[in-house]
């Protein structure tokens, strides 16, 4: 509903059975990734069959898969990438795995709710996992389950939050559902009871209009990670060689040992100095950007 068409299956239970990479491209198209390197054309048309769970027959080919990549020519993409993975809770280790493998790569991360279940504790473990960096913004589905005579939506949403004790950045309520019939039918009525305009402006000022800064501030919190991990990583290896140096009794097989390490050294500031230049990129692009509407003050009223 997000992208305002049917791209991927939803359903109550974990439905999603690969990791889904979509991006903006002219033309709809599929690409396989395989875990070996490999990548693969695959019919548009036939995506439900592997990217969804249900079809046993495709399991042996998605079994082989890292991710697939879906282009598609919607607007919304042209600003952001939208990564779909497998939920936590269908307890498949290849799921985990290819899911917290991506999530380290994001650098907004909306977690799904249903708002007929509680979280779960390995939901609640999963989500405190992220850490301040990847802290979620929680969007609770299926508000068109709730019995209103029971519980509110905002009673609903409240609980969650609670249960989330602070791991979450902020809540909105949705139902894609509905969403989906509404946008289909032109149906503004029901729009509004899916929770659609609330859930749109959420993403508007929460994410869209910041996804610059947001973007920026995800390279400086990955380069401190990394640099503290450089950092430690260093300090091992030089013990290492320090203790090593002394059972080589061979000086030319220590000297090739310590250039090795030096090597992987140097590899790791190469990607150290990649993270400062995209981050400075990024800085140098804003700074121009306020410039301009300095330059320009009848434009920025705007």
């Amino acid at each position: 509903a997000i992208l305002r068409e049917d791209v991927l299956i939803t359903d109550g239970l974990p439905a999603t059975a690969v990791v889904s990479l979509l991006r903006y491209g002219e033309m709809r198209r599929a690409v396989l990734h395989y875990t070996d390197g490999r990548q693969k054309e695959y019919d548009f048309e036939k995506l439900a069959d592997i990217t969804a769970e249900g079809n046993r027959a495709k399991q042996g080919l998605r079994d082989k898969l890292e991710y697939v990549e879906i282009f598609l020519p919607n607007e919304l993409l042209k600003g952001i990438q939208i990564i779909d993975t497998p939920g936590l809770n269908a307890n498949k280790e290849g799921h985990t795995r290819r899911t917290t493998h991506f999530q380290d790569k994001a650098d907004i991360v909306l977690w799904l709710f249903n708002a007929a279940k509680s979280p779960t504790r390995t939901e609640l473990d999963a989500i405190r996992a992220l850490g301040n960096r990847l802290k979620p913004y929680a969007v609770v589905n299926r508000i068109d389950s709730i019995d209103e005579e029971e519980e509110s939506i905002e009673e609903v949403l409240t609980r969650i939050e609670k249960r989330m004790k602070g791991s979450i950045q902020a809540i909105v309520g949705v139902s894609s559902r509905w969403a989906g019939k509404a946008i289909a039918a032109d149906d503004k009525k029901l729009l509004r009871e899916a929770g659609w305009p609330r859930f749109e402006n959420f993403m508007q000022s929460r994410i869209m209009k910041k996804k610059s800064a947001l973007k920026r501030q995800s390279l400086l919190e990955k380069l401190h990670e990394f640099h503290q991990a450089f950092r430690k990583d260093l300090a091992q290896r030089e013990e290492a060689c320090r203790q090593q140096a002394g059972w080589f009794s061979n000086a030319t097989e220590a000297r090739k040992k310590v250039e090795a390490e030096i090597a992987a050294i140097e590899q790791q500031y190469a990607r150290v100095m990649s993270y400062s230049n995209q981050v400075e990129a990024l800085s140098q692009t804003q700074r121009e950007f306020c410039s301009s509407k300095i330059d320009n003050p009848l434009e920025a009223r705007e």
